[in-house]
């Protein structure tokens, strides 16, 4: 016993040959006629180990993304695949359905992990590399050796068992046996738990993990795969070496939204990799829709661009060729487009049958302008109430609309994804004394939002209850920063923060104006070179369907003002802000959105400037928010 306990030093530094063999003789020590005893130091090993892969997969789902669902994920497979491996050495018949069904894509990795394992019937003494099963390949059912043959396992398998001898310097005795289970089965454990995962070393430490998916898992005694991304794009990098230090850089890119497949075409939901839209917990985030029609076709466009705008898809499909092209637009979405399916179809086309996870319904109609009509309705509802002749093949799909409105207040609100973005611009213009007149609004800098609703318009005078000889639709004007906040908390709203303010006025672009760079464009989004102030909603809206973001009040947000706040949050280094404000008593309070007067530069998303409290101006205006607990 001595020179055993002088072999505890290594823990589960052993070499593989020594764990390997000390779990072999586990199996044999815990085992009678090919059965683990209950209770013994192998069944209560195994215990342990299945109780932490399930703990762990309940923990993902309470805290999965919302962009990526943890059923929904490569990792969710592995994690299936390593529970599927602990079960075989006491539920083999299950164990080895689910491998089965699992090899559709991991059909590699399964039979690499199998070739380590061998039956209790195998004919000949172990390798060094290969783990003992407490069954015989011959006691299964029909199907299972079947299905273990087509893994490649079993298939030569002799029905005479020759027992391996344990290990004599460790003796038999079963007190040895219990204090070897945990330490052996530990070595089991590390062939199949990630126990070495590379290590993410974002540039933006923390936060940066609320907008981008990580997740690894393990591919070979030394290697992983890693999955990088967001639900709006994921890359897979294979063959990791354990314990690598991945670093991560964080950059705004644009990418194509429109993608030419064969003669079809597929329309992606904005110009971002994290386009940021009207959200709601019944919107359906990963929705791909099929339109049959001729590619370019303008009504079949708009159409695309309405359920684009509104959230009912995140991907269109539109072509005459759309069944030769839906499979890939499928594969390739398996991570964001699983929650449902819509095909709208001439009344003649046939329907093919489609193999797709979430729910499916088919609108058949040629009219497509009445579709587009049929879809000016708020809130979220099913997809046979907007269309009655609609089919449900699974599932129930739904459709989104506008938003709702506030119906004691008449306020419609908004609701934002929380998300990052970059807050700031590096614009620059000279005053006469040759200082950036734009400086307060530097360094551009990462910020991260939780969600949050805003008003659809400024305040109306009606809404606000001021006395009016007009429809009560201009902006409340006249009141003091103090007015505007009491206002919005007497009904348990808030002012929105400068971020809130510059997040919801973006709508996912980088750009000066919401609607890209193009001056020209203006006047058909704001109010601009006029004295007056203007009805509200009268205008284009921008990506998130919020009206006069560009100019007709300005408009009073929480924060104090700053010169130096974009200074101050990022200091020497590059830092992740999340949900900054400035509250406190102060003088000055910023305000956003620019009136009507002001030059096409005073009304881009970025731009800042500042009033003393408790002015009151006619063209002085304001949004209210209402803050939700959910995260981003």
């Amino acid at each position: 016993m001595s020179r055993v306990a002088d072999g505890f030093g290594g823990g589960v530094d052993w070499s593989p040959e020594q764990r390997t063999e000390l779990l072999n003789w586990l199996t044999l020590c815990s085992c009678h006629e090919g059965h683990i005893e209950p209770g013994s130091p192998l069944d209560r090993a195994l215990d342990y180990w299945l109780a932490r892969y399930r703990d762990e997969a309940a923990v993902r789902q309470v805290h999965e993304s919302a962009l990526l669902p943890w059923s929904q994920t490569p990792v969710a497979q592995r994690h299936h695949m390593e529970i599927a491996f602990l079960e075989l050495w006491r539920q083999p018949d299950r164990a080895v359905k689910t491998l089965y069904r699992l090899s559709l894509t991991l059909g590699d990795d399964i039979r690499e992990r199998l070739s380590r394992l061998m039956a209790w019937d195998r004919r000949g003494a172990p390798s060094s590399t290969q783990v003992m099963l407490p069954w015989k390949v011959a006691n299964r059912p029909a199907y299972v050796r079947w299905m273990l043959a087509r893994l490649g396992f079993g298939s030569d398998e002799a029905d005479a068992a020759q027992l391996l001898k344990p290990p004599a310097v460790l003796g038999l005795a079963w007190g040895v046996c219990g204090g070897l289970a945990l330490a052996s089965l530990i070595w089991l454990a590390s062939l199949l738990m990630a126990s070495g995962e590379p290590v993410l070393v974002p540039e933006v430490p923390e936060a940066v993990r609320q907008v981008v998916i990580w997740e690894t898992y393990r591919t070979g005694l030394n290697t992983y795969d890693l999955v990088l991304g967001t639900a709006k794009g994921l890359q897979l990098y294979r063959s990791v070496p354990a314990r690598s230090r991945i670093r991560v850089r964080w950059q705004w890119t644009v990418h194509v939204n429109i993608q030419v497949l064969g003669e079809s075409e597929r329309w992606h939901a904005g110009t971002l990799p994290q386009p940021i839209r009207p959200c709601d917990p019944a919107w359906p985030m990963r929705s791909l829709v099929v339109i049959e029609a001729e590619r370019g076709a303008s009504e079949a466009g708009q159409l695309a661009m309405r359920l684009l705008d509104r959230g009912s898809a995140d991907v269109v499909l539109m072509g005459r060729d759309w069944q030769q092209q839906l499979s890939q637009v499928i594969q390739d979405g398996v991570r964001t487009e699983r929650d449902q399916l819509v095909m709208i179809l001439p009344p003649e086309s046939v329907q093919p049958p489609v193999r797709f996870a979430g729910a499916i319904g088919v609108i058949r109609t040629d009219d497509l302008p009445a579709l587009v009509e049929a879809l000016e309705f708020e809130g979220v509802e099913p997809l046979e109430t907007i269309w009655p002749g609609a089919t449900i093949i699974q599932g129930a799909p739904l459709l989104h609309g506008l938003p709702r409105q506030d119906e004691e207040s008449g306020v419609t609100f908004v609701e934002v994804c929380g998300g990052t973005f970059t807050m700031g611009s590096d614009d620059v213009r000279k005053n006469e004394d040759g200082k950036d007149v734009f400086r307060d609004e530097k360094p551009k800098h990462p910020v991260t939002l939780s969600i949050f609703e805003i008003s659809q318009t400024e305040i109306t005078r009606a809404q606000y209850g001021q006395a009016a000889n007009d429809d009560g639709t201009l902006p409340a004007g006249n009141v003091t920063w103090h007015q505007a906040k009491a206002f919005c908390e007497q009904r348990g709203w808030a002012l929105p923060t400068e971020a809130e303010w510059e997040y919801a006025a973006r709508g996912g672009t980088t750009s000066k104006w919401s609607f890209g760079d193009d001056e020209e464009r203006l006047d058909d989004y704001a109010w601009s070179r006029r004295l007056d102030i203007n009805p509200v909603g009268k205008k284009l809206p921008n990506p998130l369907g919020l009206f006069d973001i560009h100019g007709n009040a300005v408009e009073w947000v929480e924060d104090c003002y700053d010169a130096e706040t974009y200074a101050k949050r990022t200091g020497e280094g590059f830092t992740f802000v999340v949900n900054p404000q400035i509250d406190k008593p102060c003088h000055y309070r910023v305000l956003r959105g620019g009136w009507s007067d002001f030059d096409p530069e005073g009304l881009r998303s970025a731009f800042r400037f500042r009033d003393e409290s408790e002015v009151r101006y006619e063209v002085v205006g304001f949004r209210c928010v209402r803050r939700l607990r959910r995260q981003p």
